[in-house]
This record gives structure tokens, C-alpha cells and sequence, in this order.
């Protein structure tokens, strides 16, 4: 089976996102060479971040940084299953147009929040304005520090990737809060694993 691990950040970046990522693709490898039960997996990550003075040959699974669009669209079709760390637009389109069953890790609100916090502007809990269509109040929440035109393009990009997300094979996060206030279909809770130490 080929899995396709789109994250935007990765190693060298440090963050709860890089490493479930790593332990996630380390354990696949891992347990696939100490069982052999299994179908062969080959695991890719896909990221956004650069490697810096990193390099990327030991890792014990195939890593593509900042690729093209033509690149990324192609490694989706070679995909047999994607699992996107956070609503990402363009993986999640590439997925659905190409017909690949993909998975979307819900850390944060992005998909039902232009800012992705579920926050106002002064701190308090949104009332989940973009959920019940008030998008004038998430226009004037994202735009209070002067930025109104950015507040414009979070709002259109909210859409797409609410979107998106309902066409996903399963929207996976690692607490009920997040499932709760997401509220999307085929919400499953998915506690994140931890790596074990000699």
C-alpha cells in the first residue's frame, strides 16, 4: 500500500504536528518490518518545510519537500490512501478530483473558522459565526487589526476547505472537543501515539 502523509510542517520544525507525523511514519515502517503480516506499506511525507542542514536520507521512509504542484498532483495519483495533517486546500483537492480516499487530522478549527481558533479577536469563545452563516461577523473578527483584505481571503478560503473536509473518508482528531465543535461527517476520535524509548 502506498500512504501519502501530506503535513505543512515537519522536521527540522519542532511541534506536536512534526513529531505525531514522525511517530506515525516511524511506527508504520516499524511494525510492518517486525511483522511482516501486513501488505508492504511504502509511507512518503510530503511537507512545506524545508530540510535546512537536515538530511533526509535517514529517515527510514521516503520524504518530498516543497514540491510543485505538478509533483504533489502526481504523488496524490500514485497514492493508494493520503492522511493530511490539518484541512490542507490543495492536497484535499488533488485527492478528491483523483479519487483517493483521504483522511484529515483536526488539531485546530480551520475548517469551520477563518482564523482557525474559534476565538474573537479580544479572546473570547466564538458563538461559531461562520457555522450559522453570520460571515460579516467573521469578516469584521479577522479584520479589527487592519488587515481587512487578509480577512477576505481567510474567509474565502473557509469554504473550500469546509468543503472539502466533508468529502474526506474520515475527519480524525486527537480529543471529542475538537469533534464536537468541528462537526463534520464521519468524525472519529483518534488518539495520537507515542514513541517508545530504549
Amino acid at each position: 500500500m502506498k500512504l501519502l502523509i501530506y503535513s505543512h510542517a515537519f522536521a527540522p520544525s519542532v511541534g506536536g504536528v512534526e513529531t505525531y507525523i514522525r511517530v506515525l511514519a516511524e511506527g508504520l515502517v516499524e511494525h510492518q518490518n517486525q511483522t511482516q503480516e501486513l501488505p508492504a506499506t511504502e509511507v512518503t511525507i510530503v511537507s512545506n518545510t524545508s530540510a535546512g542542514t537536515m538530511q533526509d536520507d535517514h529517515w527510514p521512509f521516503r520524504v518530498i519537500r516543497r514540491p510543485s504542484r505538478r509533483l504533489l498532483w502526481r504523488l496524490v495519483c500514485e497514492a493508494e490512501v493520503l492522511q493530511i495533517a490539518g484541512p490542507a486546500v490543495l492536497p484535499m483537492l488533488f485527492a478528491f478530483v483523483a479519487r483517493r480516499p483521504f483522511v484529515v487530522e483536526h488539531d485546530g478549527y480551520q475548517s469551520n473558522c477563518p482564523n482557525g481558533v474559534l476565538l474573537l479577536m479580544g479572546g473570547a469563545v466564538c458563538p461559531e459565526h461562520f457555522a450559522h452563516r453570520r460571515y460579516a461577523e467573521c469578516f469584521r473578527c479577522n479584520s479589527q487589526d487592519g488587515h481587512w483584505f487578509r480577512s477576505i481571503l481567510q474567509l474565502l478560503r473557509t469554504w473550500p476547505r469546509r468543503w472539502l473536509c466533508t468529502r474526506a473518508s474520515a475527519n480524525v482528531s486527537g480529543t471529542r472537543h475538537v469533534l464536537k465543535r468541528i462537526r463534520l461527517p464521519r468524525g472519529q476520535l483518534l488518539r495520537h501515539g507515542l514513541a517508545t524509548f530504549p
